[in-house]
């Protein structure tokens, strides 16, 4: 899973080798004024969560730090990418249980694993880049991601076995 985590990454870095730093701040009409950099920034942190775990395994996104420069600095972005793309391939992180809490959901928590989440950042981030698709749509650059970029791995598969049909 850790290797799928890396190559989503790597997608969402070749897009931003292309950018310019005005499309990667344009603040979109169709995404309530968000931007691309903004949406990478969400991406980047969760990963990092989940990736920087302590021993006591407890995992709780909302106490993330917000790196507000990643939003507003595309060679920061690129940078952090490569940063987490190595301590991924690094990690020690074996599975194991989680507490997963949330400081907007008082006094809720769950067990759960670091693989389930590992495997929710890399969905959580196959949603943003929708969303950023959708920005670069807004802006003219689709053609800067592949088709297939934001779409999520089941989607693909039954598109792909449509065309067989």
């Amino acid at each position: 899973m850790t290797n799928l985590c890396i190559d989503n990454l790597q997608d969402i870095k070749v897009l931003l080798l292309q950018l310019e730093d005005e499309h990667y701040t344009f603040k979109s009409n169709f995404l309530y004024g968000a931007s691309i950099g903004q949406h990478l920034r969400h991406i980047l942190e969760f990963y990092e969560r989940v990736f920087t775990l302590n021993e006591c395994g407890i995992i709780n996104y909302s106490k993330r730090e917000r790196k507000k420069h990643l939003e507003y600095f595309r060679v920061s972005a690129i940078e952090f990418i490569d940063d987490l793309c190595d301590n991924m391939r690094n990690s020690e992180q074996k599975d194991r249980l989680l507490i997963l809490t949330d400081d907007s959901i008082e006094g809720e928590k769950m067990i759960t694993s670091f693989e389930r989440e590992v495997f929710y950042c890399l969905e959580h981030s196959i949603h943003h880049q929708a969303l950023i698709k959708v920005c670069l749509k807004e802006q003219n650059l689709e053609a800067l991601v592949e088709p297939n970029f934001g779409l999520a791995y089941s989607t693909i598969q039954y598109q792909n076995s449509l065309c067989v049909q």
